[in-house]
């Protein structure tokens, strides 16, 4: 500054000379740290941010956010408030979060997840952590510090994963059959049953115990190897068992297959009624098959298609003097005995079989020449719902009462 004499005149400067060094290192380190700080938010993918607490707005974003908010410039945008980007109903647990950084020491972190509109309209899953920045003089925070990661496909995975266990459990809610998971040590590690009254014993009687411990030696043997194949060739192996339950003998059928690298999962179903129903019916097959083949009329069954003989008895042979086998080989076989002259008759007859029974009259020749009159009458038998499930007839021999008519 200048020095004047009393009548005003500069007579000299005085210089004060003050050392900075410390003052420009510091400027200097923070320009660096600035530097360093702006190329690491380049560089990175996630959402950075600096937030005013006071005015509970950003005043810095990079670029990725930037971008994902719609701005072209990061500077440019530091007047919006949470409101103007957040899902309306994540709006009040965020800012919960933020206000609950005041009471974050330095160093604290906070994490929490919200919804983002981006600049199309549509909303991406965010994940945030948020952290003290900078505090005034009494020590409160002026600002905050975050970084915020696209958690978009993980939510969507988590909710497809969702989706699909609960999907599951419906299937296994819905599944009648009991299915038991086998370790490698061969113990009963988990189970699902639909009716506990189904099973042999309460789950704590076998639930961690040797298979060999809890069911018998048959049952072991059959299981052990299915177990075998089904850990060699990765497919599904059966077999079936008989069990006392209540007093009452009961026959599954254990489905078996290898379950992840050293599991066994097993699916077990009482087929005690279905193997009844199959020997029920059997027994009545027989008893039908013992009446047909002691009538004298010709009795025979076809498939829908007429293509499949399932039916023809004895009766066949003796009246039409052909083999039953190629009768079963070709339904249309006793057509090839017709009467020139009656075939036409009989094959109408036999083309309004769908419509409902069809009776007929014609002649046969037989393979030894000698010609015989049947009566025939053929029907569509239908199922409870109306379908045509198969076709039936009966051919009477009429030959004697012809000649007698005659």
């Amino acid at each position: 500054m200048p020095t004047r004499d009393p009548g005003g005149t500069i007579t000299g400067v005085l210089v004060f000379i003050r050392d900075i060094t410390d003052q420009r290192r510091a400027e200097i380190a923070l320009e660096e740290r600035n530097r360093f700080i702006e190329r690491v938010s380049a560089l990175t993918p996630n959402l950075m941010y600096v937030f005013d607490f006071e005015r509970m707005q950003p005043v810095y974003t990079n670029r990725p956010a930037s971008v994902l908010l719609g701005f072209d410039d990061p500077q440019a945008h530091t007047d919006f408030t949470l409101a103007d980007h957040m899902h309306p109903d994540d709006l009040a647990t965020v800012m919960t979060r933020m206000h609950g950084v005041a009471h974050l020491a330095d160093g604290q972190i906070t994490e929490f997840s919200y919804r983002l509109r981006q600049r199309d309209g549509s909303y991406r899953w965010m994940m945030s952590r948020a952290m003290p920045f900078e505090r005034h003089t009494d020590g409160t925070v002026r600002l905050v510090v975050g970084m915020s990661i696209d958690i978009t496909s993980l939510k969507e995975t988590e909710a497809a994963l969702r989706n699909m266990v609960q999907r599951n459990d419906a299937l296994l809610q819905a599944m009648p059959d009991l299915m038991f998971l086998i370790s490698a040590e061969n113990k009963f590690v988990d189970f699902h049953c639909p009716e506990t009254a189904i099973l042999a014993m309460p789950p704590e009687r076998f639930l961690g115990r040797d298979v060999a411990e809890v069911i018998s030696p048959e049952i072991v043997a059959g299981l052990e190897k299915a177990r075998h194949s089904a850990s060699s060739d990765r497919l599904v192996h059966s077999f079936e068992y008989t069990m006392d339950l209540g007093g009452q003998s009961r026959q599954f059928e254990a489905r078996v297959v290898a379950c992840g690298i050293d599991q066994t999962l097993v699916i077990a179903r009482d087929i005690t009624e279905r193997m009844q129903a199959e020997t029920a019916l059997r027994e009545s097959e027989a008893r039908f098959r013992q009446f047909a083949d002691g009538i004298d009329h010709v009795i025979w069954m076809a498939s829908p298609a007429m293509d499949t003989t399932i039916f023809v008895n004895r009766a066949y042979e003796t009246i039409f003097g052909r083999s039953r086998d190629e009768m079963l080989a070709q339904p249309t076989d006793w057509m090839r005995a017709v009467y020139t002259d009656d075939r036409p008759r009989v094959s109408e007859a036999m083309s309004k079989i769908r419509s409902g029974p069809q009776r007929s009259e014609f002649r046969i020749l037989r393979p030894d020449g000698s010609l015989r009159w049947l009566r025939g009458l053929g029907l569509p038998i239908l199922s409870e719902s109306g379908e045509i499930y198969m076709f039936a007839g009966i051919f009477e021999d009429i030959t004697a009462a012809k000649a007698s008519a005659e």
